[in-house]
């Protein structure tokens, strides 16, 4: 925040200062709505008025539907959140998710549901999990595999 106020002495070029500038001028926008908006209306206008969704829709497939999927999965955790704080703020979901961090808890990327898809995985992340066809490998009679 200090950086982006300090922008005039900056020593970088008139074209990113202009950058800054607007990235300066979108952050102070979406700040003072965070009081008028709910939390998960504030995260979601965010995403679209970033382009940040443009972005992911432009990359290869791949990562198109990794980056799509995580910002789902981003948008259901501020709606449950959302649903289990009710009078929550924008300061309280990032002190939330710095808790997470700080517990140092690995958030999995969201799972892609694709069909035509190979999904390598240990037997203790399959446990529940159906597929139609299963390989093991490292089968040793009176083993189990590793």
């Amino acid at each position: 925040d200090d950086a982006l106020c300090r922008l005039e002495e900056a020593d970088i070029g008139d074209d990113e200062k202009s950058t800054l500038a607007g990235t300066r001028s979108f952050i102070n926008n979406f700040l003072s709505r965070k009081r008028v908006c709910s939390l998960s209306l504030l995260v979601y206008r965010l995403i679209m008025e970033s382009n940040y969704l443009h972005y992911c829709q432009s990359l290869p497939t791949g990562e198109r539907r990794r980056s799509l999927a995580n910002i789902k999965k981003l948008y259901t955790l501020v709606q449950k959140f959302e649903e289990r704080n009710i009078f929550s703020t924008l300061a309280d979901f990032i002190a939330y998710i710095r808790e997470i961090g700080n517990q140092e808890v690995v958030e999995s990327e969201a799972r892609l549901s694709e069909e035509n898809a190979v999904h390598i995985m240990s037997i203790h992340k399959a446990k529940g999990l159906e597929f139609p066809v299963v390989f093991v490998s490292d089968i040793r009679e009176n083993t189990f595999p590793t």
